[in-house]
């Protein structure tokens, strides 16, 4: 049973912002989210990929990383997505699971017909984060 003492109040949160219905708006509208052209992404993978070598992290790291870069370049391209944003990843992502299925094979390889592993989804998912950091 809700009472006025389980009830959260708004002086319950004194540094809170104030709710704004834009924020609803944000989420409903996916464009007004920031994007990359298909161009910049590739400039800025780059310049993360020599930030990486210049951080010293492992060869084998660093070509992790331009692969990774290479499928999701790739990916955007053949979908046709001339922007990367959150839309477009979380379409990336779902590929990730179930590319296996189309009829070319994952990354346009018919013998690429498994499911990638979690895991393997989730190193995509970590390294990307810190490239979109």
């Amino acid at each position: 049973e809700l009472t006025s003492s389980t009830v959260a109040h708004d002086s319950d949160f004194p540094n809170a912002a104030p709710f704004s219905p834009a924020v609803l708006d944000q989420s409903r509208h996916p464009q007004s989210r920031p994007t990359l052209s298909r161009h910049d992404l590739s400039h800025f993978a780059n310049d993360w990929l020599l930030d990486g070598q210049f951080r010293l992290h492992s060869p084998n790291t660093v070509a992790t990383r331009r692969v990774f870069i290479k499928n999701l370049l790739w990916f955007l391209e053949r979908r046709g997505f001339v922007h990367c944003g959150v839309t477009e990843l979380k379409h990336f992502f779902i590929y990730l699971s179930n590319g296996h299925e189309e009829p070319g094979g994952r990354w346009g390889n018919p013998h690429l017909k498994k499911p990638l592993r979690p895991i393997s989804v989730k190193d995509y998912f970590v390294n990307f984060a810190s490239m979109f950091d």
